[in-house]
């Protein structure tokens, strides 16, 4: 009985190094956005004039929203692809940090007392926290759909990194 090996070949284009640039940016953009806040506690508490506890809220929501978020991202990405995947993640991404840099705008006031733009920043945080899981799930499939076998460690590596330098960037 003889058994037939089928090699895979796998094509590979040049604009790989961007998709994986670009999933990267976006990975980075979301630890930033959750971790901000972490360096400048004192700070935001006085501007948004709130308890230091609360601006761990910023925080808990991002764990608790992205953990079960993840169970959702992966039926999506499975379900309709890479592609709406990112898409969907970049959208919400994009609209809860327009959402939180509205809410503390520096060079305008709109009248809103600091306490309400308190809550504007955590339903801001709430989006970005629920695009978060829709970013993090595609790191390891951009790798294993982008990438020749060769090149698959490079590539989840440097996703892999990314996380770690973000919140070594944001604690600057």
């Amino acid at each position: 009985c003889q058994s037939v090996v089928k090699m895979s070949t796998y094509r590979t284009y040049r604009r790989r190094w961007g998709v994986l640039a670009t999933v990267m940016i976006t990975n980075f953009t979301c630890f930033t956005s959750s971790s901000c806040y972490f360096p400048v506690v004192a700070k935001t508490a006085e501007y948004f004039n709130v308890d230091h506890v609360q601006i761990d809220y910023f925080s808990l929501l991002t764990l608790s929203i992205t953990a079960p978020g993840m169970l959702v991202a992966v039926f999506i990405a499975k379900r309709f692809g890479l592609r709406w995947c990112f898409a969907s993640g970049c959208t919400l991404v994009l609209i809860g940090s327009l959402t939180r840099i509205l809410a503390s705008f520096p060079f305008y006031d709109f009248g809103i007392p600091p306490e309400q733009e308190f809550v504007i920043a955590v339903v801001g945080q709430v989006v970005v926290a629920a695009g978060h899981p829709f970013i993090l799930i595609i790191s390891t499939q951009v790798s294993q759909t982008w990438f020749s076998k060769s090149e698959r460690m490079l590539s989840t590596s440097l996703l892999a990194m990314v996380p770690n330098v973000a919140v070594v960037v944001t604690s600057l």
